[in-house]
């Protein structure tokens, strides 16, 4: 049967086997006629059978290799089809939106933060309470390390309501700048200015908080009136018009530079209001008790 015969590679064997014994042993015969010492032809002789049977070994597996040429080729081409069926079904994913359940949005964002290879670029809106839960803390932190690695471009703007809603971002904004991001802001009127072109282009978007990673991936957070998150989308453009990269292109354009001394200013305004308040206050406490009044 088939599988009793013997393969290329163990007639070789027995082939490279035999041309040692004889050749060493021939060598030997030889070289004894010849009147060379005993410990001389054994040397040589044995050289000489091991340098056949290396050369046997060689051919044989040289035989075995073609042998297996053929099978190693159909396997080759096999991966090289996978790997472009893999192409054109990751070709067609670039083209299908992806929803992310409310419940999955801080896992995904986690998961797309790792995988941040050249830039992260992202427009801010949501409350700021969402952004000092653990999960928010952790994604921060990791773009922070993959912008102070100094290989990848981590910017952020952030959209506010009114200039106060800065004070409770204090914190995450230090802690960005630590990390080497860059940080703007703009006020929510000066998009809907009826007279700047901002409007126009805030109108073409679904939301106002998104990023875009790497240049081709966006991660849309879906708010509600009151700005929390009801979920996201995930899509890849290339597209230098899409509306979302539009959109925050020209906010960035426009965006306030957020560094240390803006925040040294910002936090300075802010001890002057609180003493000002006090001062009024206590006139306004020692008006009601008639222990003081101004003329």
């Amino acid at each position: 049967m088939r599988k009793n015969r013997k393969s290329i590679k163990d007639w070789w064997d027995i082939i490279g086997y035999g041309l040692s014994i004889g050749i060493a042993y021939a060598f030997y015969k030889l070289g004894k006629d010849a009147g060379h010492s005993d410990f001389e032809l054994y040397f040589m002789s044995s050289l000489v059978g091991m340098l056949v049977g290396i050369f046997t070994y060689v051919v044989s597996s040289v035989q075995e290799m073609k042998k297996r040429v053929g099978p190693l080729k159909k396997i080759y081409s096999a991966l090289r089809d996978c790997s472009n069926s893999f192409d054109h079904i990751y070709s067609k994913l670039k083209h299908v939106e992806c929803i992310v359940p409310k419940d999955n949005i801080g896992l995904v964002w986690n998961d797309l933060s790792w995988s941040i290879k050249k830039s992260y670029l992202a427009v801010n809106y949501e409350d700021s309470d969402a952004l000092k839960t653990k999960l928010a803390q952790n994604c921060i932190g990791i773009q922070n390390l993959k912008s102070s690695s100094g290989t990848v471009q981590v910017e952020k703007l952030f959209i506010v309501d009114s200039i106060d809603e800065l004070n409770s971002l204090i914190d995450l904004f230090r802690c960005h700048l630590e990390g080497q991001v860059k940080l703007k802001y703009i006020e929510k009127k000066d998009i809907l200015n009826p007279d700047g072109y901002l409007k126009k282009k805030a109108q073409l978007v679904s939301s106002w908080d998104f990023s875009i990673i790497d240049d081709e991936l966006f991660f849309v957070w879906e708010l509600d009136k009151k700005r929390k998150g009801t979920g996201g989308r995930l899509f890849f453009s290339k597209n230098p018009e899409e509306v979302h990269r539009d959109f925050l292109e020209a906010l960035f354009n426009e965006g306030t530079i957020i560094d240390e001394k803006f925040l040294t200013k910002l936090e300075g305004k802010n001890l002057s209001q609180q003493v000002v308040d006090f001062e009024g206050l206590s006139r306004k406490n020692r008006n009601e008790n008639n222990i003081y009044v101004e003329n």
